[in-house]
């Protein structure tokens, strides 16, 4: 992707707990974003852990990986224990049918949306 000149590198939920690709993603220089479905605090602090060796710049997204994510399970305070923990840009990766919970992201900090489309 380096050679695309791309403003951005995205890890998925999938791959939080690829360190080895974090490891080689922070080692690029390019700005990285970051998702955290499925995770828990220490698989992301693993991740960040590796990225702040590298200094490389990265947000951080909260997620909830189902699909389509029924607004009950998407505990969007996530987004603001994020912003004390963490210091870097905190965002909202989307994956219901409507944009309300996009909004109520927003609404709580996060600087990124990330939306997943369905039919």
């Amino acid at each position: 992707m380096e050679q695309y000149n791309v403003p951005f590198l995205k890890i998925p939920s999938a791959h939080l707990t690829n360190l080895e690709l974090i490891e080689e993603t922070a080692k690029t220089g390019v700005p990285i974003i970051i998702s955290s479905g499925m995770s828990d605090w220490k698989m992301i602090e693993d991740a960040i852990n590796v990225l702040e060796k590298h200094n490389a710049e990265y947000s951080l997204l909260h997620c909830n990986s189902t699909y389509p994510a029924p607004h009950d399970e998407l505990n969007l305070n996530v987004i603001v224990e994020m912003q004390k923990r963490y210091d870097c840009i905190i965002g909202y990766s989307g994956h219901e049918y409507d944009l309300t919970p996009s909004q109520v992201a927003v609404t709580l900090g996060a600087r990124i949306i990330e939306r997943h489309i369905f039919k």
